[in-house]
């Protein structure tokens, strides 16, 4: 199974696509390290959608100079 990984404070956790949406709830952000598959990330908001949450953000962020400097936010409303 292929995995996410999650950015929480300074740890980086790796969790499948039905956990996440197993623990979503509304109004929780997310931010997914850059090295994520953006293809499982798509995957993950097609299943919350599907779940029954709207999803209100769903964006790379940059945070620095170098293009490698980015990960990615989603927001469940």
């Amino acid at each position: 199974m292929d995995k996410i990984i999650l950015l929480k404070g300074n740890e980086q956790i790796e969790k499948g696509v039905e956990e996440i949406v197993e623990e979503a709830k509304s109004n929780d952000f997310y931010y997914f390290h850059r090295d994520s598959s953006y293809a499982l990330l798509k995957e993950l908001r097609d299943r919350l959608e599907e779940a029954g949450f709207q999803i209100g953000t769903f964006r790379e962020v940059k945070y620095g100079l170098d293009e490698k400097d980015y990960l990615y936010e989603l927001h469940i409303i």
